[in-house]
C-alpha cells in the first residue's frame, strides 16, 4: 500500500508522519532502525538505496 511518509527531526527527536495520520516520535533501536512501540511500528532505513521499509504488527 503506497503512502507518503514525512520524516523530520524536532528537538533531537526523529518524527514520522504518514498522510492524514498523527506524528509519531520514534525511538532508536539500532543503527538505521527506529520504532514506535505503542503501535508496533518499525522503520528500517537503507541510506545506500535511499529507501525506508515500514513494518507494523
Amino acid at each position: 500500500m503506497p503512502l507518503k511518509l514525512v520524516i523530520k527531526i524536532d528537538r533531537d527527536i526523529l518524527i514520522a508522519q504518514a498522510t492524514e495520520q498523527e506524528q509519531l516520535p520514534l525511538n532508536a533501536k539500532e543503527n538505521d532502525v527506529f520504532t514506535f512501540g505503542r503501535a508496533g511500528i518499525i522503520l528500517e532505513f537503507n541510506p545506500e538505496k535511499n529507501v525506508v521499509a515500514l513494518k507494523q504488527g
